[in-house]
């Protein structure tokens, strides 16, 4: 018994010639379409603000609130009672490196700091500001130069350099630019 296919007519010759050819583009447009899907989702986090939290995309078990905190009021109020407890800001960092959680929030100026400074090749900083709160000092009671102060940062505010800076100071990266990161964090109150 011979297996062989002996393909004698040119129209057979042509029909296994086009099978051949078609094998070869589907495989390129596979190819090309998965690099391509992994290339976008590489650079792309998988969050992108505080709606995609209230939204469900993350289970509430895997985003980390520190307890006792404003952020934790307002997670609880506006967001869901389910969540992991974290006891500190620093812990919110070990927690995301060991995967134990997804994404934490936080006031977004600490977190940045930290991201572009310290964890530049594992975390990155997503979303935008929710909540614009208030900075506070804390002085002793009956400080002598406390209307000093309040006039002082009061200008300070009017004049924008406040916001100044804080780019100027919160902005600064130790890393380099072009590294990338794998982890999310959802900055918070501003």
């Amino acid at each position: 018994m011979n297996s062989d296919i002996r393909l004698t007519t040119t129209s057979s010759r042509l029909t296994i010639l086009g099978l051949y050819a078609l094998g070869i583009i589907l495989i390129a447009i596979y190819t090309a379409n998965f690099s391509s899907f992994l290339t976008l989702n590489r650079g792309q986090s998988f969050i992108s603000g505080i709606d995609d939290i209230k939204n469900g995309v993350l289970p509430f078990s895997r985003i980390g609130i520190v307890t006792n905190s404003a952020v934790s009021d307002y997670y609880i109020r506006n967001i869901s009672t389910h969540y992991y407890s974290l006891s500190s800001v620093e812990e919110t960092y070990s927690r995301l490196l060991d995967h134990t959680i997804d994404a934490s929030i936080w006031d977004s100026s600490i977190l940045e700091y930290a991201v572009n400074n310290y964890y530049c090749n594992e975390l990155i900083v997503t979303g935008v500001g929710f909540i614009k709160s208030s900075f506070a000092i804390v002085l002793p009671k009956n400080w002598l130069y406390k209307k000093d102060l309040d006039v002082n940062i009061v200008s300070l505010r009017e004049s924008q350099k406040l916001e100044l800076f804080e780019k100027v100071w919160m902005n600064h990266r130790e890393c380099s630019s072009s590294s990338s990161s794998s982890l999310n964090h959802v900055d918070g109150p501003k």
